[in-house]
């Protein structure tokens, strides 16, 4: 029995070191572009005027803090829809504050899954915070493994050791939790992108005359499909949609601000509900005194301005927010 006690003991022992280590020595080295970073920020920033911005990768090339404002935090993180950002809402508004929020909008804000969204290794070094715990237990994302030191990190180092590797580079601005790219790929890498974007399109469309005629799909022509939709269409959840209302309604003294931030036309194209995404942002506007919904999905922004078909680069960037920043002043003053 001693052969197998005594190297289970030393794992455990060089676990836990690693463990510590990893805590004294690489968490506290993480940017403000690290998504654990963000979440720890936020959970502990106590700024009344802090005006935080919550989104996706599209929010965090979008929005550059230092051209709307010095309070401006964008905590945006890539594949962060609602699933996360209910989180980080009802964090924000649980706060003694009243500056407003802004938050990126785009067609899959309202997707619900989960297991696709909520990355393990953004809330693992806030694993003892009670809200963190539970709000992953809710998503059915917590495991007991993530709660004992030595092995809770497991599949994480990497992914952390890497993120500290994001420096700021001539072409690689960082500002405040934003991450711009001062980069085009060029008209023959672009068409590529938007080209692979009709594809998905035609697709679908395939797929869905198909289905529509009574010709049964194989179940990977079935789960295509579902996916095609997903990354396609608008999301209209309507549970999820309510209970988003339901806290902005709950914090009259906070505005929310909803903004669709600039798309290249191929992505807009295809969106096939997109009437009911415009008919919710105009209910947002008419119906919730403090919630406000910008439209700027059509900003004329030429094909230099992204980075790719999906992302606007830093010259995008600087272009919309320079429009956007005169409509905020406008409606908070």
């Amino acid at each position: 029995m001693l052969l197998f006690f005594y190297p289970l003991l030393l794992a455990g022992v060089i676990a836990l070191v690693i463990d510590q280590s990893f805590e004294v020595f690489v968490l506290p080295k993480r940017t403000d572009l690290d998504n654990s970073f963000k979440v720890e920020r936020l959970l502990g920033e106590t700024d009344p005027k802090e005006i935080p911005v919550f989104g996706s990768s599209k929010g965090r090339s979008s929005f550059i803090p230092d051209s709307l404002g010095e309070t401006v935090f964008n905590y945006s993180m890539q594949k962060c829809n609602f699933d996360v950002i209910f989180f980080l809402l009802e964090t924000e508004l649980a706060k003694d504050k009243d500056a407003p929020i802004i938050i990126e909008f785009n067609a899959r804000s309202f997707v619900h899954r989960p297991q696709h969204t909520i990355d393990l290794a953004t809330f693992m070094p806030i694993k003892n915070n009670p809200s963190v715990v539970e709000y992953l237990a809710a998503n059915d994302r917590l495991d007991n493994f993530q709660l004992v030191p030595g092995v809770r990190y497991y599949g994480s180092y990497v992914r952390y050791i890497r993120s500290l590797n994001r420096k700021e580079t001539p072409n690689k601005i960082i500002n405040r939790g934003g991450l711009f790219i001062d980069y085009y790929p060029g008209d023959r890498l672009l068409r590529r992108f938007t080209d692979s974007r009709y594809k998905m399109i035609e697709k679908r469309e395939e797929l869905e005359t198909r289905a529509a005629s009574g010709k049964p799909l194989t179940y990977m022509e079935d789960q295509m499909l579902d996916q095609l939709q997903i990354s396609l269409d608008f999301a209209y959840n309507k549970d999820r949609i309510k209970k988003f209302e339901d806290m902005v309604k709950s914090h009259p003294n906070r505005d929310i601000l909803m903004v669709f931030t600039p798309h290249h036309p191929s992505e807009l194209a295809g969106l096939k509900n997109r009437e009911k995404l415009y008919e919710l942002m105009d209910h947002w506007n008419e119906d919730i005194p403090n919630l406000y919904a910008f439209d700027y999905s059509d900003f004329p922004l030429p094909d230099s301005c992204f980075k790719n078909s999906s992302h606007i680069n830093l010259e995008g960037a600087r272009r919309f927010c320079a429009v956007l920043n005169d409509d905020l002043a406008h409606l908070l003053n």
